[in-house]
């Protein structure tokens, strides 16, 4: 969602851009030899006015769920929950508000989800990845810690024969990849 004003006289003009829940304000003027940009994430979250309407085939979400999920709006999560929400809606891809939680990294949200009894196992129907492969390769640890706490599966696999683990070391998340190998080396010397 892009939506353009020009607000100066002296020909800047100030765009602001949907991104991720967060509204980006990208300014663009004049200034002394050279033209000046300047982009800033505005501390209040932009929400699209009708969560139901959307796709989601443009990265939006299709639930209002989805959305808070994204965003990590924890207190409107559990009013929604309170409100009878399903906490394991699904969009056009098969993720469930806990994949976009985790993915986002927002440790808060993904804990209020799991007590509300979403799965952490499920997988996404069209990549096969659970909540904590989305957490080990883009969300962190503290995603990834709330999610095995409330038990999610570290040895689950994506349709690509994926563990968590080995998504984590694709992104470069060694101190994820490292954090679940203890925790599996741990869990095997209690068996």
């Amino acid at each position: 969602m892009v939506r353009s004003t020009c607000r100066s006289p002296y020909g800047s003009t100030r765009c602001w851009i949907g991104c991720m829940g967060r509204r980006l304000r990208v300014s663009k003027g004049p200034a002394k030899g050279a033209e000046a940009i300047k982009y800033e994430i505005m501390s209040k979250p932009h929400r699209p006015t009708s969560y139901e309407s959307a796709s989601g085939k443009r990265g939006e979400p299709e639930t209002p769920m989805h959305g808070e999920a994204w965003v990590g709006a924890h207190k409107r999560l559990r009013r929604l929950i309170r409100q009878g929400h399903d906490v394991d809606a699904l969009d056009d891809t098969g993720e469930s508000p806990l994949h976009g939680a985790a993915s986002h990294g927002n440790a808060t949200a993904l804990r209020v989800l799991l007590r509300a009894g979403a799965d952490p196992n499920m997988h996404a129907t069209d990549t096969g990845m659970t909540p904590l492969h989305w957490a080990c390769g883009w969300g962190g640890l503290a995603a990834v810690r709330a999610l095995v706490r409330h038990g999610a599966d570290v040895d689950a696999k994506d349709h690509k024969d994926r563990t968590p683990e080995q998504v984590a070391l694709e992104h470069g998340k060694t101190g994820v990849a490292e954090w679940l190998r203890q925790r599996c080396l741990q869990a095997a010397s209690v068996r």
